[in-house]
């Protein structure tokens, strides 16, 4: 083993939980970049809090040490364009915060007013002479929990745009929030209890896609290649393994694809029908163009 490796494994061995705990204490970091910055400085506190600092890793606050787990997801739909953000806390009291619920509104203000629909790109904007990313900290202040903004995303329609809320905290934000576009010559009112419905299936049964050919050919074959192993645990012929291996794959895309899914409200309708019998009931051609869902804390 080189000389090299053995220095950085016994600089690692010496490395104590105490040790990074400290540093956590001192600058806010999360534990494997306190762990990683004394590594790097041989255990010297002041020179790993002087790295994490060149980093931008150590916080004004010792706040941003601690864990968001809790807080809420919101939309907010104006002219032609709807935006979702979703923005983290401490515990779920806070979240169902008054003073919570404003910052939500406002974090979707400033996207609206910047025009501006990535995270780290708003969090790095200015308004009224002040950095988003300042007035996120600063409200943390306020409230006595750390806020962490996660994501926004907006979605455009030349269309009509319909939402839905899940577990409400307010009339526009709680845990699940969806925002769907249907194409159709009806007027919205005239489509606001289906584009409800479809919304409320969409975080009921939280698709991946809208198509099954908006489906990555990475993740097709991946799955198939599971479902063929699956499948050759049958000790039956490779013609019959591949079938049983697209049977598989087929029933893997009904499942994740929005339009091949069995609606919630019948238990037997593929959605895409649910909604082409809703439009014939109506005497209007409708489709889903397009949907964004966020819920709370999801693997992103």
């Amino acid at each position: 083993m080189p000389s090299s490796s053995i220095n950085k494994l016994n600089t690692t061995m010496t490395i104590t939980a105490e040790l990074v705990n400290n540093l956590r204490n001192k600058t806010g970091a999360g534990i494997m970049d306190c762990k990683k910055a004394l590594v790097e400085t041989g255990g010297d506190i002041e020179k790993a809090i002087e790295l994490l600092r060149k980093k931008g890793i150590a916080s004004a606050s010792k706040k941003a040490g601690r864990e968001t787990k809790e807080g809420a997801v919101a939309f907010s739909v104006r002219d032609n364009k709807g935006v979702l953000i979703e923005l983290n806390c401490e515990t779920d009291f806070v979240a169902r915060n008054e003073n919570f619920q404003k910052v939500l509104n406002q974090l979707l203000d400033y996207a609206f007013e910047l025009n501006v629909f990535d995270k780290e790109t708003l969090l790095n904007s200015t308004s009224g002479g002040k950095k988003i990313s300042d007035y996120v900290l600063e409200q943390s202040a306020v409230l006595g929990e750390n806020l962490t903004f996660r994501r926004v995303v907006a979605i455009e329609s030349k269309n009509n745009l319909f939402s839905y809320i899940h577990n409400a905290y307010s009339n526009n934000s709680g845990k699940i929030a969806v925002l769907v576009e249907l194409t159709s010559n009806a007027s919205k009112d005239k489509l606001e209890d289906l584009g409800r419905k479809v919304a409320m299936h969409i975080a009921a049964m939280k698709p991946l896609v809208l198509n099954s050919a908006d489906m990555s050919s990475e993740v097709l074959q991946k799955e198939k290649e599971i479902f063929t192993e699956q499948a050759k645990a049958s000790g039956k012929p490779e013609a019959v393994i591949e079938k049983m291996a697209e049977g598989r794959l087929r029933k893997f895309l009904e499942e994740v694809v929005l339009n091949e899914q069995v609606s919630i409200f019948d238990g037997k309708t593929k959605i895409k029908d649910f909604v082409a019998n809703v439009a014939k009931d109506l005497g209007v051609d409708v489709k889903i163009s397009a949907y964004k869902k966020f819920e709370l804390g999801e693997i992103v």
